[in-house]
């Protein structure tokens, strides 16, 4: 129990690293609107495949990593929405696991939306708090921006991550790097 529990702490505590160096330090892509951090996403979507505990080490440095990338509150409050989806896959994959094709796009298809919903979400508290947008051109409506840049554009990234994110931690089972029994079980110790 103790060799499990320490390999669980391990794992969360490398996870959450690699997260908050990742995010603050990888290059922002900026296209006219909206920027995003490439696979920012991805350290959390394996997270939350393994345990409660890891998803909720790897959004908080989610979190940081974000809060001490940049200056922008409408950016933090984005960071901060995550954990709406973090939470539902996280159980998700403990109730049903990864195992089958339809599990794995009920999951990549509910979080999306998830992820997308709740940045919109964040977006229109944040405005209707006074924070300012930092980036919207001249010739671009506020809706549009709100529901094609932030809303379709979180959707498309979030598959991305976590198509990277399922590579990744399949690839990481495979070689026996997530595979014991503290790690391993979750997923299969929840669906009964």
């Amino acid at each position: 129990m103790l060799k499990t529990n320490a390999r669980k702490i391990t794992i969360s505590a490398v996870l959450a690293a690699l997260s908050f160096v990742y995010i603050a330090f990888m290059p922002t892509i900026i296209v006219p609107a909206w920027s995003f951090t490439p696979f920012s996403h991805l350290f959390l979507v394996i997270a939350c495949f393994i345990s409660p505990y890891t998803a909720a080490m790897t959004y908080l440095a989610v979190l940081g990593g974000f809060i001490f990338k940049t200056g922008d509150p409408l950016i933090w409050l984005r960071a901060g929405s995550h954990i709406v989806w973090m939470t539902f896959l996280t159980f998700y994959v403990g109730k049903f696991g990864l195992k089958s094709k339809k599990h794995i796009a009920i999951a990549v298809g509910i979080t999306a939306v998830l992820h997308a919903g709740a940045e919109i979400l964040a977006v229109l508290i944040g405005l209707a708090v006074g924070m300012q947008l930092s980036s919207l051109p001249e010739n671009m409506g506020l809706t549009y921006y709100i529901l094609i840049v932030v809303g379709l554009g979180t959707f498309g990234h979030h598959c991305l991550d976590y198509a990277a994110g399922l590579f990744v931690y399949k690839a990481a089972r495979i070689e026996r790097i997530l595979n014991n029994r503290g790690i391993e079980n979750y997923e299969n110790q929840n669906r009964h």
